[in-house]
Protein backbone atom coordinates (compact mmCIF):
# COMPACT_ATOMS: atom_id res chain seq x y z
CA UNK A 1 0.00 0.00 0.00
CA UNK A 2 1.28 3.59 -0.61
CA UNK A 3 2.66 5.53 2.20
CA UNK A 4 1.29 8.99 2.56
CA UNK A 5 4.10 11.99 1.25
CA UNK A 6 5.56 14.08 4.19
CA UNK A 7 2.87 16.85 2.70
CA UNK A 8 -0.25 14.92 2.49
CA UNK A 9 0.62 14.11 6.53
CA UNK A 10 1.48 17.54 6.69
CA UNK A 11 -1.85 18.58 5.79
CA UNK A 12 -3.31 15.52 7.77
CA UNK A 13 -1.71 16.73 11.14
CA UNK A 14 -2.72 20.29 10.57
CA UNK A 15 -6.37 19.71 9.67
CA UNK A 16 -8.20 19.89 13.00
CA UNK A 17 -4.88 20.39 15.01
CA UNK A 18 -5.54 19.27 18.80
CA UNK A 19 -4.92 22.59 21.12
CA UNK A 20 -1.24 22.84 22.42
CA UNK A 21 -0.77 20.79 25.55
CA UNK A 22 1.56 20.39 28.17
CA UNK A 23 4.99 20.07 26.03
CA UNK A 24 6.41 18.87 23.13
CA UNK A 25 6.11 15.06 23.80
CA UNK A 26 2.62 15.01 25.06
CA UNK A 27 1.81 17.52 22.19
CA UNK A 28 3.48 14.94 19.38
CA UNK A 29 1.78 12.31 21.07
CA UNK A 30 -1.58 14.26 20.68
CA UNK A 31 -0.84 14.34 17.13
CA UNK A 32 0.08 11.19 16.60
CA UNK A 33 -2.62 9.55 18.30
CA UNK A 34 -4.61 11.79 15.87
CA UNK A 35 -2.84 11.03 12.76
CA UNK A 36 -3.07 7.33 13.90
CA UNK A 37 -7.51 7.67 14.22
CA UNK A 38 -6.94 9.39 10.42
CA UNK A 39 -4.72 6.86 8.83
CA UNK A 40 -7.08 3.84 10.53
CA UNK A 41 -10.44 5.60 8.67
CA UNK A 42 -8.83 5.61 5.00
CA UNK A 43 -7.61 1.94 5.40
CA UNK A 44 -3.85 2.31 5.90
CA UNK A 45 -2.18 0.71 8.94
CA UNK A 46 1.55 1.53 8.26
CA UNK A 47 2.71 4.55 9.96
CA UNK A 48 5.65 6.57 8.01
CA UNK A 49 9.33 5.91 9.34
CA UNK A 50 10.52 8.00 12.48
CA UNK A 51 12.34 10.47 9.99
CA UNK A 52 9.25 11.65 7.70
CA UNK A 53 7.02 11.79 10.95
CA UNK A 54 9.89 14.09 12.73
CA UNK A 55 9.81 16.34 9.44
CA UNK A 56 6.51 16.22 9.21
CA UNK A 57 6.42 17.48 12.79
CA UNK A 58 8.78 20.01 12.99
CA UNK A 59 10.53 17.74 15.92
CA UNK A 60 13.37 15.53 16.90
CA UNK A 61 13.11 11.93 16.61
CA UNK A 62 14.13 11.06 19.83
CA UNK A 63 11.14 13.05 20.82
CA UNK A 64 8.77 11.04 18.16
CA UNK A 65 10.53 7.51 19.49
CA UNK A 66 9.40 8.45 23.14
CA UNK A 67 6.00 9.31 21.61
CA UNK A 68 5.53 5.80 19.57
CA UNK A 69 6.61 4.20 22.94
CA UNK A 70 3.98 5.04 24.95
CA UNK A 71 1.16 4.92 22.40
CA UNK A 72 3.30 0.84 21.97
CA UNK A 73 2.51 0.30 25.73
CA UNK A 74 -1.03 1.59 25.29
CA UNK A 75 -1.67 -0.95 22.18
CA UNK A 76 -2.71 1.68 19.48
CA UNK A 77 0.62 0.15 17.39
CA UNK A 78 3.01 -2.68 17.69
CA UNK A 79 6.46 -2.12 16.42
CA UNK A 80 7.99 -4.72 14.74
CA UNK A 81 12.07 -5.12 13.64
CA UNK A 82 12.39 -4.68 10.18
CA UNK A 83 9.31 -4.08 9.46
CA UNK A 84 8.00 -0.74 10.86
CA UNK A 85 5.59 0.85 13.21
CA UNK A 86 1.79 -0.63 12.44
CA UNK A 87 -1.70 0.33 14.11
CA UNK A 88 -3.47 -2.21 15.92
CA UNK A 89 -7.12 -1.35 14.31
CA UNK A 90 -8.84 -3.26 17.11
CA UNK A 91 -7.14 -1.25 19.90
CA UNK A 92 -8.76 2.00 18.57
CA UNK A 93 -12.00 0.61 19.16
CA UNK A 94 -11.78 0.63 22.94
CA UNK A 95 -13.75 2.52 24.33
CA UNK A 96 -11.61 3.96 27.62
CA UNK A 97 -7.96 2.47 27.22
CA UNK A 98 -6.63 1.93 31.45
CA UNK A 99 -3.01 2.26 30.32
CA UNK A 100 -3.65 5.72 28.62
CA UNK A 101 -2.69 8.56 31.17
CA UNK A 102 -5.70 10.67 30.05
CA UNK A 103 -7.60 12.45 32.72
CA UNK A 104 -11.51 11.31 33.21
CA UNK A 105 -12.72 14.51 31.65
CA UNK A 106 -10.60 13.80 28.72
CA UNK A 107 -11.58 10.10 28.45
CA UNK A 108 -15.35 11.05 28.28
CA UNK A 109 -15.05 13.45 25.85
CA UNK A 110 -13.02 10.78 23.56
CA UNK A 111 -16.25 8.61 24.04
CA UNK A 112 -18.00 11.13 22.39
CA UNK A 113 -20.28 12.24 25.54
CA UNK A 114 -20.47 15.98 26.61
CA UNK A 115 -18.08 15.61 29.82
CA UNK A 116 -19.02 17.49 33.14
CA UNK A 117 -17.86 17.95 36.73
CA UNK A 118 -18.95 18.79 40.15
CA UNK A 119 -16.57 18.84 42.95
CA UNK A 120 -18.94 16.90 45.76
CA UNK A 121 -16.54 18.04 49.06
CA UNK A 122 -12.94 19.05 50.00
CA UNK A 123 -11.96 17.72 53.69
CA UNK A 124 -9.33 16.39 55.79
CA UNK A 125 -8.55 12.80 57.76
CA UNK A 126 -6.80 10.49 58.50
CA UNK A 127 -6.98 7.50 55.45
CA UNK A 128 -8.04 3.96 55.76
CA UNK A 129 -4.40 1.46 56.68
CA UNK A 130 -4.08 0.06 52.85
CA UNK A 131 -3.81 3.93 51.55
CA UNK A 132 -1.91 5.30 54.77
CA UNK A 133 0.26 2.42 53.77
CA UNK A 134 0.99 3.50 50.37
CA UNK A 135 1.51 7.10 51.01
CA UNK A 136 4.29 5.97 53.46
CA UNK A 137 2.50 8.23 56.06
CA UNK A 138 3.02 7.53 59.51
CA UNK A 139 -0.09 6.59 61.98
CA UNK A 140 -0.72 10.22 63.43
CA UNK A 141 -0.43 11.51 59.22
CA UNK A 142 -3.31 12.93 57.83
CA UNK A 143 -5.25 13.30 54.59
CA UNK A 144 -6.27 16.21 52.22
CA UNK A 145 -9.08 14.57 50.48
CA UNK A 146 -10.81 15.68 47.06
CA UNK A 147 -14.47 14.26 46.09
CA UNK A 148 -15.38 14.70 42.29
CA UNK A 149 -18.60 13.30 40.07
CA UNK A 150 -17.83 13.18 37.05
CA UNK A 151 -20.66 13.34 34.53
CA UNK A 152 -21.31 12.53 30.82
CA UNK A 153 -23.86 14.15 29.28
CA UNK A 154 -25.27 14.94 32.58
CA UNK A 155 -25.56 11.19 33.62
CA UNK A 156 -23.16 10.54 36.35
CA UNK A 157 -19.78 8.53 35.26
CA UNK A 158 -17.13 8.10 37.69
CA UNK A 159 -17.15 8.87 41.43
CA UNK A 160 -13.55 9.69 42.72
CA UNK A 161 -11.73 10.71 45.46
CA UNK A 162 -8.44 12.00 45.57
CA UNK A 163 -6.04 11.50 49.12
CA UNK A 164 -3.14 14.05 49.57
CA UNK A 165 -1.14 13.82 52.37
CA UNK A 166 -1.63 17.19 54.11
CA UNK A 167 2.50 17.16 55.32
CA UNK A 168 2.85 17.67 51.26
CA UNK A 169 0.33 20.53 50.81
CA UNK A 170 1.87 24.36 49.86
CA UNK A 171 -0.90 25.98 51.63
CA UNK A 172 -3.66 24.83 54.67
CA UNK A 173 -6.50 22.67 53.36
CA UNK A 174 -8.98 25.68 53.65
CA UNK A 175 -6.68 27.33 50.79
CA UNK A 176 -6.67 24.20 47.93
CA UNK A 177 -8.84 24.25 44.96
CA UNK A 178 -9.70 20.76 43.74
CA UNK A 179 -8.99 21.46 40.21
CA UNK A 180 -10.28 19.78 36.84
CA UNK A 181 -7.92 16.11 37.90
CA UNK A 182 -5.71 15.17 40.37
CA UNK A 183 -2.76 15.11 37.87
CA UNK A 184 -3.67 19.67 38.32
CA UNK A 185 -4.82 19.43 41.95
CA UNK A 186 -0.76 18.30 42.52
CA UNK A 187 0.49 20.39 39.97
CA UNK A 188 -0.98 23.68 41.80
CA UNK A 189 -1.01 22.48 45.61
CA UNK A 190 2.07 19.83 45.97
CA UNK A 191 5.98 20.64 44.26
CA UNK A 192 6.35 18.41 41.76
CA UNK A 193 4.42 16.96 39.23
CA UNK A 194 2.77 13.06 38.90
CA UNK A 195 5.42 11.24 36.68
CA UNK A 196 3.58 7.84 36.87
CA UNK A 197 0.57 6.05 38.53
CA UNK A 198 -0.20 2.05 39.35
CA UNK A 199 -3.49 0.94 39.43
CA UNK A 200 -5.14 -1.56 41.53
CA UNK A 201 -8.63 -2.93 40.42
CA UNK A 202 -9.96 -3.83 43.41
CA UNK A 203 -13.45 -5.92 44.05
CA UNK A 204 -16.39 -4.08 45.94
CA UNK A 205 -19.63 -3.54 46.58
CA UNK A 206 -21.88 -0.20 45.90
CA UNK A 207 -22.21 1.84 49.36
CA UNK A 208 -24.84 4.36 50.24
CA UNK A 209 -22.90 7.33 49.04
CA UNK A 210 -22.21 5.28 45.84
CA UNK A 211 -25.15 4.60 45.13
CA UNK A 212 -26.57 7.80 45.95
CA UNK A 213 -24.15 9.24 43.64
CA UNK A 214 -23.86 7.22 40.42
CA UNK A 215 -27.76 6.06 40.59
CA UNK A 216 -26.43 2.48 41.52
CA UNK A 217 -28.38 -0.10 43.69
CA UNK A 218 -26.49 -0.62 47.08
CA UNK A 219 -24.78 -3.47 47.45
CA UNK A 220 -24.16 -3.79 43.45
CA UNK A 221 -21.11 -5.40 42.65
CA UNK A 222 -18.43 -2.66 41.12
CA UNK A 223 -14.92 -2.49 40.45
CA UNK A 224 -12.95 -0.29 42.53
CA UNK A 225 -9.63 1.80 40.47
CA UNK A 226 -7.34 2.62 42.72
CA UNK A 227 -4.11 4.46 41.31
CA UNK A 228 -1.18 5.36 43.58
CA UNK A 229 0.62 8.47 42.02
CA UNK A 230 4.13 9.04 42.01
CA UNK A 231 6.44 11.74 41.35
CA UNK A 232 9.66 12.25 39.29
CA UNK A 233 11.64 11.08 42.51
CA UNK A 234 9.52 7.78 42.98
CA UNK A 235 7.97 9.34 46.04
CA UNK A 236 3.99 8.59 46.77
CA UNK A 237 2.41 12.01 45.96
CA UNK A 238 -1.71 11.03 45.84
CA UNK A 239 -3.85 7.94 45.63
CA UNK A 240 -7.02 8.02 43.63
CA UNK A 241 -10.34 6.02 44.57
CA UNK A 242 -11.78 6.08 41.48
CA UNK A 243 -15.76 4.09 41.06
CA UNK A 244 -16.70 3.65 37.51
CA UNK A 245 -19.96 3.54 36.16
CA UNK A 246 -19.75 0.45 33.97
CA UNK A 247 -22.90 1.20 31.47
CA UNK A 248 -21.21 4.66 30.47
CA UNK A 249 -17.78 3.96 31.30
CA UNK A 250 -15.91 0.56 30.66
CA UNK A 251 -12.24 -0.03 30.66
CA UNK A 252 -10.13 -2.27 28.11
CA UNK A 253 -6.31 -3.03 27.90
CA UNK A 254 -4.43 -4.42 25.30
CA UNK A 255 -1.65 -7.29 26.69
CA UNK A 256 0.88 -7.12 23.62
CA UNK A 257 3.46 -10.48 22.73
CA UNK A 258 5.35 -9.42 19.80
CA UNK A 259 6.75 -5.83 20.97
Amino acid sequence: MTQPSTRQLQRRVQDDQPAMVVDAYHQVKALLSDLIGRLAAEGQFRLPAEDQLSATLGVSRPTVRSALLSLQKEGKVSRLHGRGTFINKYALTMGANLAEDLPFMDIITNLGYEPGLRTLAIGEGPPEAEIAAKLNLEEVGTTCTVDRLFEADGRPAVLSRDYVPVSRLLRPVEEVTAEASTFAFVERNVPGRIQYSIADLVPTAADERTSEHLGIPAGRPMLLIRHLHLDERQEPVAVTDALVHDEILRFSIVRTYLD
